[in-house]
């Protein structure tokens, strides 16, 4: 990172100084907090938005799929899942086991990992080996899915 970092922007041999040019300087720490405050807000309002508007788009598109003919129980996070099952393979989970740590990878891509991890809690104890519960919990983690591209969108 430093290598391309300094291909980007080769360092200079001396500092330069660099001046912070603030368009309304605070009167006080409070005045700094509620102006940070007022102009944080509509970055909240329109990351809460799209994460709203993206699981709400899921929905659909789920309730959609259900609706085909012979496409019972069909949703995006099954569709997500199928080719998921040899990728979990290939991370160590038993074959036998890797289509349902498949499908919680689907729920955590399609909807997000908050709802993959209650996905998770509420399987019988037998239903994945210690070994396969601790892969499928590091799995879960961290933000690729779609309603993390709508809140980066709304950011």
């Amino acid at each position: 990172a430093l290598a391309v970092a300094a291909l980007m922007i080769p360092f200079a041999a001396a500092p330069r100084e660099a001046a912070l040019d603030l368009p309304h300087r605070p009167a006080s720490t409070l005045d700094a907090i509620t102006r940070g405050t007022l102009e944080g807000l509509p970055v909240l309002t329109g990351i809460a938005a799209m994460l709203l508007v993206t699981v709400a788009l899921v929905t659909l598109l789920n309730t959609a799929l259900g609706t085909l003919p012979g496409a019972h129980g069909l949703t995006l996070q099954a569709i997500v899942a199928g080719p998921l099952r040899p990728v979990m393979w290939l991370l160590g989970i038993p074959w036998a086991e890797a289509a349902t740590a498949a499908t919680l990878m689907g729920t955590k891509t399609v909807l997000n990992e908050l709802i993959a991890y209650l996905n998770l809690a509420q399987l019988p104890a037998d239903a994945l080996s210690p070994h396969t519960r601790l892969l499928v919990t590091f799995a879960l983690c961290g933000f690729a899915n779609f309603g993390s591209v709508g809140i980066l969108v709304g950011g």
